[in-house]
């Protein structure tokens, strides 16, 4: 199970990590939440990806707002180019 794989890690690491990134698996998100209770849990970037269609296929301008939202995760600007 999750949560036993999660003990096991933590045994071995001694400390809780600051992050857990995941995708949106419901019992890996359960068992984070029991064996890293402090810790933050995010979702990757590749599962969000996957799921713009899904979430936002049904908007009338779609293609402009997937292209918006790759555009702002993907070509963002550099610490140097913003300063």
């Amino acid at each position: 199970s999750y949560h036993w794989l999660l003990k096991v890690w933590l045994s071995l690491m001694k400390c809780s990590p600051q992050t857990i990134v995941t995708d949106r698996c419901k019992p890996l998100e359960a068992a984070v939440s029991q064996v890293f209770p402090r810790s933050l849990h995010r979702f990757s970037l590749t599962h969000i990806m996957r799921k713009i269609p899904e979430k936002l296929g049904g908007l009338h301008n779609y293609d402009g707002v997937r292209k918006a939202f790759t555009k702002a995760v993907y070509d963002t600007l550099k610490v140097v180019e913003f300063e």
